[in-house]
């Protein structure tokens, strides 16, 4: 019998048991003052369970032949004991021998964490999954959209940019280029030079020495030589000029053309004054040192590109020969005497008396007067003829007034009369 004070062992497993203690803490199992009460739950562990380590699967299996020792001082139960059988007791396991069910019974609260860790996890990636993650038809409805409204916006993008170049264009540019004339394309194709302005008549040489800014030439012209047929440029040109002997050539930029001077040459001209015409010649020739036009070319066998035109050359007008004859009705014998140089096959179709006159009438142009009578009679019968010059006075001033070109024509003059 164990005395009071003893200390009291457990019947199954032998481990020294606390005072009044209803279970053992090693095994659980009942002790002789907790009997006939339920068996408590497991405890999680003990300090001595915890620290010791679980057997590993690999480690070699128990002898389960052998018989596992008895505790030393094992007391058998006495009759004072509560629920105490009377006889002996059984051989009890070691502490460290708990039965194997024991030891590998799962613990209720590790279970249960484990379990809501497991359902946590699950539950949040079931969540991620099916909420957080785009799904696949809503993305593409909503790109499907973007594309629409981003085709839409480039649409309209596109749509004002036409309206605005629409705007901006310039309303001649969309009309069709007009036909060019006919007879352009064919001087063009025959290789002749073309052109393009707007005619003018100059009626007096103060007219277009003003319209050119040289009215201080005006004193120097002598007879006025008036009126003129000026054709404007529509824009400067660079071209070819024949010096005025017909000896030379040059490029320089012009303005303006000299198409016709004088009642008769300009005849042709005035049905297109004011109008903006096409124009062709052989060549332009340069102006003399003190006439008009000042500093620009002129021509002596234009005409126009025009169905309306009348005469063949802008000089003889409706007359179309450009040789030297004796005229009527107050025409000049030598029309473009200051234009251009004839040749002294030309001047020997002409009479003696012709050649005399040609030759004064280059000086009669200028206003010089004339000592003998018969030569003085002819002029003062022509009614382009002014005086403002002695013969004296002029031949004084005949250097700097004839240009270069009415010298080179009274030279030939000259050498056809002394040939004779």
């Amino acid at each position: 019998m164990r005395g009071e004070g003893d200390p009291m062992f457990c019947e199954r497993c032998g481990r020294e048991l606390e005072d009044g203690a209803r279970f053992c803490a090693a095994c659980g199992a009942p002790t002789a003052s907790g009997a006939g009460d339920p068996e408590p739950m497991i405890p999680e562990a003990t300090t001595a369970a915890q620290d010791a380590p679980e057997p590993a699967e690999s480690a070699a299996p128990v002898d389960e032949t052998q018989a596992m020792p008895q505790p030393a001082c094992a007391p058998e139960p006495g009759p004072n004991d509560d629920g105490a059988n009377a006889g002996p007791a059984e051989a009890a396991p070691a502490a460290g021998d708990a039965p194997e069910s024991a030891k590998r019974a799962p613990k209720p609260a590790v279970i249960a964490g484990v379990a809501i860790a497991a359902a946590a996890l699950i539950g949040g990636g079931i969540f991620a999954a099916t909420q957080l993650a785009p799904k696949p038809e809503a993305a593409s409805v909503e790109q499907k959209k973007d594309d629409k409204q981003d085709d839409k916006k480039a649409d309209k993008k596109a749509d004002a940019k036409d309206d605005a170049e629409s705007r901006d264009e310039d309303p001649a540019a969309a009309e069709p280029t007009p036909q060019e004339n006919p007879l352009v394309t064919e001087a063009r194709a025959a290789g002749l030079a073309v052109y393009t302005g707007t005619l003018r008549i100059f009626e007096t040489d103060a007219e277009l020495a003003e319209y050119q800014g040289r009215t201080d030439l005006l004193p120097d012209l002598g007879a006025d030589c008036g009126p003129y047929a000026i054709l404007l440029l529509d824009d400067a040109l660079e071209t070819t000029i024949t010096s005025g002997d017909g000896r030379d050539t040059f490029t320089a930029t012009i303005h303006l053309i000299g198409l016709a001077q004088g009642d008769e040459g300009v005849a042709a001209w005035r049905p297109f004054a004011g109008e903006r015409i096409s124009v062709t010649c052989d060549r332009l020739y340069g102006q003399s040192d003190v006439s008009l036009p000042w500093d620009e070319p002129r021509t002596h066998d234009a005409r126009a590109l025009d169905e309306r035109w009348t005469g063949e050359t802008g000089q003889s007008g409706s007359q179309g020969d450009s040789s030297a004859s004796t005229p009527a009705g107050g025409s000049y014998i030598l029309p473009e005497s200051a234009t251009r140089v004839y040749s002294t096959g030309e001047l020997s179709s002409l009479s003696s008396w012709d050649l005399m006159l040609a030759r004064n009438e280059i000086y009669a142009r200028h206003g010089r007067g004339f000592n003998d009578a018969d030569v003085r009679s002819y002029f003062q019968s022509q009614p382009w003829y002014t005086q403002r010059y002695t013969a004296e006075e002029f031949d004084a001033i005949a250097n700097s007034v004839l240009s270069s070109t009415e010298q080179a024509n009274i030279a030939n003059i000259i050498e056809v009369e002394n040939s004779r």
